[in-house]
């Protein structure tokens, strides 16, 4: 044999070699990428599952959150409701005091009015009181100066019915005088 056919010998010696190596490689390769990929689909069915297992919780959750979400709308429709009424009471409450506050006012203002006009009219009053005893005063001034007037008229009156008399008498004596002399003789008239 040649140096060449030994040194191409040896070059397919190694090369032969290193195809065997090459190959015992990408077989164990071969087995160890089956077994990650074996792992790797079991890891994967199992994280498969997991998923599964979290998108039907999740749904449940958003079951559940979509349920609560429902109540807490419901909750808070409630709650509006009450407030508004709240409101609406705390507003007609405020309206009454208004009204009440506004009235009481009033009867401030006409118990003011009111004890004006009775301060006014015990003025008045007080007023009329002395007038009415200072009245009372003249009146009894006026009784005593009355009954003083009285007094001299009913002793003008004695006096007039004493003179009338005599005037009368003394009309008959000057009639009967009259008729014995024959003369006529008018009628007197007599004033009372």
């Amino acid at each position: 044999m040649s140096t060449a056919g030994k040194v191409l010998s040896i070059l397919v010696t190694l090369a032969l070699i290193g195809w065997v190596i090459l190959l015992s490689m990408v077989a164990q390769l071969n087995s160890n990428y089956g077994q990650v990929v074996q792992k790797n689909q079991t890891q994967f069915e199992a994280l498969e599952k997991q998923v599964q297992d979290a998108v039907a919780q999740l749904r449940e959750a958003q079951a559940g959150l979509e349920r609560d979400s429902k109540a807490i709308s419901l909750l808070i429709f409630a709650y509006r409701q009450q407030v508004a009424d709240t409101e609406r009471l705390l507003s007609e409450a405020r309206e009454a005091l208004a009204r009440v506050n506004l009235q009481v006012e009033a009867q401030q203002v006409a118990k003011t009015n009111a004890e004006d006009t009775r301060d006014k009219r015990q003025q008045e009053l007080d007023d009329l009181k002395a007038q009415r005893g200072e009245e009372i005063r003249r009146n009894e001034q006026l009784i005593a100066a009355t009954a003083e007037d009285r007094k001299q008229w009913e002793k003008l009156h004695d006096e007039f019915q004493k003179v009338l008399s005599e005037n009368t008498e003394l009309v008959k004596k000057v009639r009967e005088s009259r008729k014995s002399d024959g003369r006529r003789v008018r009628p007197a008239t007599l004033v009372h």
